[in-house]
């Protein structure tokens, strides 16, 4: 089952590739803005990358999901038995994106040891694995049961730094929203045509 488990990652890391465009664009944009003091530049870049990175991995992760055994049919035409853990495992794009992002960003308004301290909770994901991955009924699974649980903890961790640097709140709520109707609407779509 361990060689699913690269498979799922090889599959549910695509989407990534376009976070980390966004952050190598959204970088110098903030730090300029942090030198000439623009706090409201600052906030407006950071909703706007965290925006387009949920409309990246949200839609990503649901069809991800809801195409599961198909992306595993076409590319692993062999051993599609991995499917299982890209439908179970999908959203934590999502979370790794957001992470990916809230360190890009901590970074560019010059706070690299909160981003070296949440990632050492990673630490949790190591745990939960170490625990559940041991269990027979949970087996490889307990692997996305740690990576939800570490990712989950990190970009909450984040999201409380962030806050705490820019002295005003990111509005995650109403990034979100767009997105998880859209994709909501797509997965309908997909769920009826597969």
């Amino acid at each position: 089952l361990s060689g699913y488990l690269g498979q799922y990652q090889t599959l549910s890391n695509v989407p990534l590739v376009f976070i980390t465009a966004i952050g190598t664009i959204t970088l110098p944009v903030i730090s300029r803005a942090l030198i000439n003091r623009d706090n409201d530049r600052i906030k407006e870049s950071i909703s706007f990358a965290f925006k387009v990175s949920f409309i990246i991995t949200i839609p990503a992760a649901v069809g991800l999901m809801l195409l599961s055994r198909t992306a595993f049919g076409v590319i692993y035409p062999g051993d599609p038995g991995g499917y299982k853990l890209l439908f179970f495992g999908s959203f934590i794009t999502v979370l790794m994106g957001l992470i990916q992002l809230q360190a890009t960003i901590l970074q560019s308004l010059n706070k690299f040891y909160p981003v070296i301290a949440t990632l050492l909770v990673g630490i949790v994901k190591i745990v939960v694995n170490y625990i559940l991955i041991v269990i027979p009924d949970i087996n490889i699974y307990g692997a996305i049961i740690g990576g939800y649980a570490g990712y989950g903890v990190t970009a909450l961790l984040n999201i409380r730094v962030l806050r705490k640097t820019i002295r005003r709140k990111i509005p995650y709520i109403s990034l979100l929203s767009g997105p998880l109707a859209a994709s909501g609407i797509m997965g309908i779509g997909v769920y009826l045509t597969n």
